[in-house]
């Protein structure tokens, strides 16, 4: 039975869906008059429903990727956007960065992290679609050769008969900061025992 103050019954019978968004403490669920058989059962189906999303990562020579996540945190042009089941339908341009994607428990709940570079995204249908210029995983990065590109990166000076000065410095600061993106992610690799 339900109080005047107390919203009535049929709020308890709200869609799976609309749960998932209002998670009220069990003691305020049952203070509200739900009927705690039929509130078992929704959080039992709520508790069991796919929260994946298909995740896809293809560069122009491989598909390196087409795996189930529960989140994926994507480097855009314009800085980091999260994904997870239920988002809204969105295209970006990939910037440089960390692509790092959360695997569910039956996958072992792992995270994988991925260096990616220019490209877009495509996100749908509970489906995330990453076209990358250039994509390598972090346990396959050697962290001796992200040291020697770094150097060598750091080496680099504008060229004085560069027809356009802007952007050879533009191309030299991508290659310092893919470098130490580089060096960053082969070490901690490293400390994770990947």
């Amino acid at each position: 039975p339900s109080s005047p103050s107390s919203p009535p019954i049929a709020h308890c019978l709200l869609p799976i869906a609309s749960l998932r968004a209002i998670i009220l403490p069990r003691q305020n669920r049952l203070a509200y008059g739900c009927d705690p058989v039929i509130e078992a059962c929704l959080w039992k189906d709520c508790a069991l429903a796919d929260n994946t999303i298909t995740c896809r990562l293809v560069t122009p020579s491989a598909e390196l990727l087409n795996e189930q996540i529960t989140y994926a945190s994507v480097p855009a042009w314009d800085g980091l956007i999260g994904f997870q089941h239920g988002g809204a339908s969105l295209v970006s341009r990939l910037g440089l960065g960390k692509l790092r994607l959360d695997f569910p428990a039956d996958a072992g709940s792992g995270s994988r992290t991925f260096l990616v570079e220019g490209g877009f995204l495509e996100m749908g249908d509970n489906e995330l679609v990453i076209l990358a210029e250039r994509a390598i995983a972090a346990e396959e990065i050697i962290e001796s050769d992200a040291r020697a590109a770094l150097a060598e990166a750091e080496a680099r000076v504008v060229p004085e008969d560069a027809p356009n000065k802007l952007e050879a410095v533009e191309k030299i600061t991508r290659e310092k900061e893919r470098a130490k993106l580089m060096l960053t992610m082969a070490q901690s690799s490293k400390v994770n025992g990947i």
